[in-house]
């Protein structure tokens, strides 16, 4: 994670403090490939861990306050001794806050740092830097420090930092994941327990991987993601139905006319896609372990099919942004072996194409000067690929 420092960290950090930084980190981001839709509901994922990074700068500062700027948030000043005061809350200074405060009571030494934080690749591609922020703080905040903390030790701060600070909510396999990388399949159970295996990188090598980030509406996506997540805590009211937990392994329509007379189909829909979907998820994952690349290409498609087809009596079914819902529709019209994923919880970040390797070049160019130079101006194509490192 450390790394050698950057010409453009070393000026921005110059402009900001007006010295040098000493050392610097970076991290990789993590993107879903099936699972990012029910993770929230502690369904289990099939991720790895990208090439897209962010990079953070870190020197000694002569006073006790930890001064923070980065690419992405306003400048953050947050004294050793003023951990007590007030902050507002669910904001990234909270976090920080939060963070400097788990570290007090872990025993590391209260030093002054001056940090610049860079995340600006995620958002290029509209990809959430939460997170990845908020390690490079704690990995900035422990330079120098004679005390060392395990994965878990950090992994805790993390998790109670963020989710006090900024009510995001992460578990142990959530940043065992996206630290350890490769590609990772998680279930996970609660915040420090669960089942994850770690595949290498190779497992995917037969194909290709690259993003594409559309001028989505903000204001029609905020609106779908609030409608999504109302949705899927109706799975939450009837998961002590036991005929569910079969779900995952048959669905007759015997047990689907029954629920649905009892819940009404409306409510039943997100069941039934939280549970196919972690079969799907757990069958691409073996698929990828067994070198089974139709097993897995086949769980990809019908979680891509069956996002349209489960959800269609959804409100927010029909309020799809006009960029989004012609380009899915052109891929799967024109690029039939393309696996589509839509990141980020749905219809907020990029698209996700897994395509066969021998393909690529072809369907990029042709994709490129046939449908975006006729359709949409404002888009983004980035080349991402898998990275295998270990913190």
């Amino acid at each position: 994670m450390a790394t050698t420092i950057q010409p453009s960290l070393s000026h921005y950090f110059l402009l900001g403090f007006g010295f040098q930084p000493t050392h610097s980190f970076e991290v990789a981001s993590r993107l879903f490939l099936l699972g990012e839709e029910t993770l929230l509901e502690q369904g289990s994922f099939l991720s790895f861990t990208s090439s897209i990074k962010s990079y953070g700068c870190v020197a000694l500062y002569s006073k006790p306050i930890v001064t923070i700027l980065s690419s992405g948030y306003p400048k953050i000043l947050i004294p050793w001794e003023n951990l007590s005061s007030t902050i507002e809350p669910y904001s990234i200074d909270q976090v920080v806050k939060l963070l400097m405060g788990s570290l007090k009571e872990e025993g590391v030494a209260l030093q002054g740092k001056a940090m610049f934080i860079d995340t600006t690749a995620l958002s290029k591609v509209m990809l959430s830097s939460s997170l990845s922020f908020a390690i490079l703080v704690l990995e900035s905040l422990l330079y120098q420090s004679t005390k060392r903390l395990s994965l878990p030790q950090k992994a805790r701060i993390l998790i109670h930092s963020l989710k006090k600070g900024l009510n995001l909510h992460f578990t142990y396999l959530d940043i065992l994941s996206m630290l350890e990388g490769g590609i990772s399949y998680g279930e996970p159970t609660d915040i420090e327990d669960g089942f994850i295996d770690h595949l290498p990188a190779s497992s995917l090598s037969p194909y290709r991987l690259l993003l594409i980030h559309l001028p989505l509406n903000p204001y029609l996506t905020s609106a779908v993601q609030q409608q999504w997540s109302k949705s899927f805590s109706t799975y939450r009211m009837i998961e002590h139905v036991p005929s569910l937990r079969q779900l995952d392994h048959e669905s007759t329509s015997l047990q689907k006319t029954k629920l649905n007379l009892q819940y009404g189909e409306k409510t039943m829909a997100p069941v039934y896609y939280f549970y196919q979907q972690q079969n799907r998820t757990k069958l691409a994952y073996f698929g990828l372990k067994n070198k089974n690349t139709s097993r897995f290409e086949t769980m990809m498609q019908q979680s891509s099919d069956a996002f349209n087809q489960d959800l269609q009596g959804l409100s927010f079914a029909s309020d799809l942004d006009q960029h989004l819902e012609k380009t899915v529709l052109y891929l799967k019209k024109n690029y039939p072996s393309i696996m589509v994923k839509l990141l980020s919880k749905p219809f907020q970040g990029p698209l996700l194409l897994c395509i066969p390797q021998e393909q690529y070049r072809t369907i990029k160019k042709d994709f490129t000067t046939r449908f975006y130079k006729k359709n949409i101006e404002d888009i983004h194509l980035v080349n991402t690929s898998i990275l295998s490192y270990k913190l």
